[in-house]
């Protein structure tokens, strides 16, 4: 509330205090390419060094940085970073080679032009796989030609969401400003085939185990929830890629594929309450609303995002889109932070604990939060459909990346989410089994507990199981009764498709949820 001290953002400045992120951790965009001009992004696009000769200088002497072991010596100027600056004085690079790029510039598309030679060097079926790849065209070129106007840049922007260049006098700045990304142009738009974007999330996953993708943009929607999407999905989380992925732009509660799939973080947006009096997108610089109002709340539901039962954490944004690019760089710059204390912690963060570390430490909304101009969003203790586990507090997520203070793993695989379950038209005993994981794997041992309540966000439950956390990702971790479940929510066992026009107004009526 106004006066209140409420802030209005992630908290990503704080995070920043502990780390600005790494060029090895990168993130994979699968989205409609990489407008090459862009000088935001110019630094921070990852070059494949198996695909491209060392460096050279002016007077054409092959450099190696012996102490680079990142990128094998081809961090040429001991920055950090293997990109298109260690290239800076190569001869043989013509920076105006790239016909979309930056002219008289060094950019990724000078490079790829430039050293393109249709082999093959680093065997993975992809050649010259130098800067990314166009998984529409199917070529090495992620440049974003996309015939949708409505797409045009959309690649591009969730690129400068998550790891825009800072302090460079132009534009804004990234979640993760040193981190790096990886351009992937997966269609023509971002509505894609599934497949497309399994093929590029698999391609993202295989990358480079040791110093790759640590994290996946997906602001898009695919046409079908096939076999093969929902395989890659589970491929790329064993893999330690955290999947951060759209609930979508369409101000309601139905399920976008990927982010349906139960490895995937559900990211939606979240806008002052002042949004929307005036033309204008975002809030005046001066701090002011739009329209000049002060804003009374920065917690409302965007009306270009999604909501529902599956919802994660919500990230300040217009749009889902705009919501998930800066997932994208918040779930970089936490697998940065784990990279730096590896050795302290037991290893790099896996890609569920990415996940839990920003539901465990997101800001919850409640009820009064989001008072203000306008009708308030329905918020509540805890889980809510609208925000989730509530709005992403970076500099709390990045604090619990130390020894003892990762929280644990827990998924649940079966049964499948909002599967129709029959408890009978009379008491049978029949159960429904729950599998999936529950594991600390930073911790000698633990325990865990299963339980449902009524409803898709309940706020009382009851517990139904219990026990040690079992080996294995897909173990049997408990069973539920069916008849008292039945016996709590009315019209169960009824086998009649009539409904009182009450009944009609609540289509979650029958529903229970599992936690």
């Amino acid at each position: 509330r106004l006066g209140q001290g409420q802030i209005s953002g992630v908290s990503a400045d704080s995070a920043w205090k502990v780390s600005i992120g790494r060029f090895d951790a990168t993130v994979a965009v699968m989205d409609t390419g990489i407008r090459w001009n862009n000088s935001g992004l110019r630094k921070r696009v990852r070059l494949n060094e198996r695909e491209l000769p060392r460096p050279q200088n002016a007077a054409r002497v092959i450099l190696n940085n012996p102490s680079d072991t990142l990128f094998n010596g081809y961090d040429v100027n001991g920055d950090g970073a293997f990109n298109v600056e260690d290239y800076a004085s190569d001869p043989r690079v013509n920076k105006n080679a790239g016909p979309d790029g930056i002219t008289g510039v060094i950019d990724g598309q000078d490079i790829l032009k430039t050293f393109s030679d249709g082999i093959d060097d680093d065997n993975n079926g992809y050649i010259d796989d130098i800067a990314g790849w166009d998984f529409f065209e199917d070529d090495n070129d992620a440049s974003d030609t996309t015939s949708y106007s409505a797409a045009g840049a959309h690649g591009t922007g969730r690129m400068t969401d998550a790891a825009e260049e800072g302090n460079d006098g132009s534009g804004e700045i990234g979640v993760c400003p040193r981190c790096s990304v990886m351009p992937m142009r997966v269609w023509d738009t971002f509505v894609s085939p599934a497949d497309s974007w399994a093929e590029a999330t698999i391609y993202a996953a295989d990358y480079r185990v040791d110093t790759g993708v640590v994290a996946t943009v997906a602001a898009l929607g695919v046409l079908q929830n096939t076999t093969a999407a929902k395989e890659a999905n589970s491929y790329a989380a064993r893999k330690g890629i955290a999947l951060m992925q759209v609930s979508s732009d369409l101000n309601t509660a139905n399920h976008n594929y990927p982010t349906n799939y139960n490895e995937s973080t559900y990211i939606n947006g979240c806008v002052a309450d002042t949004h929307g009096l005036s033309s204008e997108f975002f809030e005046a610089p001066n701090g002011l609303g739009n329209g000049g109002v002060p804003p009374q709340t920065w917690f409302r539901n965007s009306g270009l995002t999604q909501f529902g039962a599956k919802a994660n954490v919500c990230f300040v944004a217009v749009t889902g889109s705009q919501a998930t690019g800066q997932a994208g760089g918040a779930a970089a710059l936490l697998q940065s932070r784990g990279l730096e204390l590896a050795g302290t912690i037991g290893g790099r963060l896996t890609s569920n604990e990415v996940k839990q570390l920003l539901n465990m430490t997101a800001e919850d909304v409640l009820p009064e939060n989001t008072v203000g101009l306008g009708v308030p969003d329905r918020a509540q203790v805890g889980f809510d459909e609208q925000f989730g586990y509530g709005r992403a507090h970076l500099g709390q997520a990045i604090r619990r990346i130390a020894p003892n203070r990762i929280p644990p793993e827990t998924q649940i695989n079966t049964p499948a989410w909002w599967s129709i379950v029959d408890p009978g038209v009379a008491p049978t005993g029949r159960t429904m089994t729950v599998r999936g994981f529950a594991r600390a794997r930073r911790a000698a041992a633990c325990t865990y507990k299963l339980e449902y309540g009524l409803g898709i966000e309940p706020t009382l439950y009851t517990q139904f199981a219990s026990g040690v956390c079992p080996n294995g990702e897909d173990a049997v971790l408990g069973s539920l009764s069916l008849d008292p479940l039945a016996l709590l929510i009315p019209g169960s066992r009824t086998r009649s498709f009539t409904q009182s026009p009450a009944q009609r107004a609540n289509p979650n009526q029958h529903t229970f949820t599992v936690r």
